[in-house]
């Protein structure tokens, strides 16, 4: 896997975060955007050319397909990354930071579950991000199974972390089993996982198991301890876990009857 924490990806990458966009160049805007379509290759030719193009990142974003392909250099996977992120663009514009769900607690994960569960095929597995403010930013579908330690699977959900920028994740498994319940095997991976994504700054809050009787939060059982340990943010999991009512070891019973109370939308 590339080390992106190195050489010119990354100095640009900091600039962002630290200065804003505004302290970037059109074409080093693209070149951001652009690393997370091609993982490797150099990528400020391409950025230039398309800016020399289209005038603007603004026109790349809302280029069609063809317009973006005749530009030199741009493949099929650039066109439908920017193209992509023209469509987020436009989405998110258009939200007020109000109207989006905050993920603060381990409650308002099932709120934002409880009308989706049902309508999952099992086996599935899920990645929830949330950025510094606790706010959704996106929900993907990790695998159609419950192979999400698989190495392809790994590398997918890092890559959308840093392409998000985000700051929390929550993995969901709809098991589809009447126990809920995760081997060691999986517990070590989710360990790993844990530290591979706090190396680029995003914390794994939880592992929530969904099952014909419900939801079962490793967090609020204990079962992610050594992942909390672990943390440099020990008050932010204790934070997530806190519930006005007692939980029975992270259980949570079928919410059908409480689906428009849990409502997290």
């Amino acid at each position: 896997m590339e080390q992106y924490w190195l050489g010119h990806r990354e100095r640009l990458r900091l600039r962002a975060e630290k200065d804003g966009l505004e302290a970037l160049r059109p074409h080093e805007i693209l070149e951001l955007v652009l690393f997370y379509a091609v993982p490797r290759a150099d990528v400020a030719e391409v950025a230039r050319a398309l800016v020399g193009a289209m005038g603007s990142p603004q026109a790349v974003f809302h280029a069609p397909r063809d317009a973006l392909l005749a530009v030199p250099g741009v493949t099929r996977a650039m066109a439908d990354w920017l193209m992509l992120t023209g469509e987020m663009i436009d989405a998110y514009s258009v939200i007020e930071p109000g109207d989006q769900l905050r993920i603060w607690r381990y409650r308002d994960l099932l709120g934002f579950l409880s009308g989706r569960w049902r309508s999952v095929p099992a086996p599935q597995c899920w990645m929830i991000y949330t950025d510094y403010d606790d706010r959704l930013m996106t929900y993907t579908v990790v695998c159609d199974s419950l192979h999400w330690a698989d190495s392809l699977c790994t590398r997918e959900m890092i890559e959308e972390a840093l392409a998000l920028q985000a700051r929390h994740a929550f993995m969901i498994l709809f098991i589809g089993a009447e126990r809920l319940e995760l081997s060691q095997e999986d517990r070590d991976s989710l360990v790993s996982l844990a530290r591979t994504l706090r190396a680029i700054d995003v914390e794994l809050m939880d592992c929530v198991l969904v099952g014909e009787q419900g939801f079962y939060s490793l967090s609020v059982e204990g079962g992610m301890e050594l992942v909390h340990r672990e943390s440099p943010l020990p008050a932010l999991h204790e934070r997530y876990c806190a519930w006005e009512e007692q939980l029975d070891g992270g259980f949570v019973p079928d919410m059908e009857a409480d689906d428009e109370e849990f409502d997290g939308e």
